[in-house]
């Protein structure tokens, strides 16, 4: 029982934050109670099976990136319409990353984001946004840095 256990515990620690996420609410909800009440409910017919999945549906970070960018460049130009008071205004995306949870581990996971630079030009002005999308969300948060947080 220990063997199979462990295989399944070093096989998920190899995977991506979004498997591991997948794997925690499988675990919790279908492997740990057998395991507690002594059966064993993962044999190795069935790990194959586990393991596709978990893997399935998790997309790249790079695949995330560009899903969101959209959302991101456009929360952005909405803030700065407003704020420039210019309604032809254009964005371009300066720089992006995938920021990793500060938390995570096969039993807990925390929130995944993507952040991107986005600036924006018009009416003879420009301006720099950080904008921050969760991942598993529609939203985006579009945040001003200015010479307040600057050093």
């Amino acid at each position: 029982m220990e063997t199979t256990v462990e295989i399944i515990v070093g096989v998920l620690s190899a995977l991506t934050i979004c498997a591991l996420t997948r794997a925690n609410h499988i675990l919790s909800r279908f492997l740990l109670p057998g395991l507690r009440q002594g059966r064993m409910l993962v044999t190795a017919k069935s790990l194959p099976w586990l393991l596709l999945v978990v893997v399935s549906g998790c997309a790249s970070q790079q695949q995330v990136l560009s899903q969101k960018q959209g959302s991101a460049t456009q929360t952005a130009l909405e803030r700065a319409k407003f704020e420039m008071n210019c309604p032809s205004a254009n964005a371009t995306v300066l720089s992006q990353d995938f920021i990793q949870p500060a938390i995570q581990g096969p039993w807990v996971a925390g929130l995944e984001r993507v952040e991107y630079t986005v600036g924006v030009e018009g009416c003879n002005q420009r301006k720099v946004y950080i904008i921050l999308c969760q991942v598993g969300s529609d939203t985006c948060f579009a945040a001003s840095p200015d010479t307040r947080f600057r050093s």
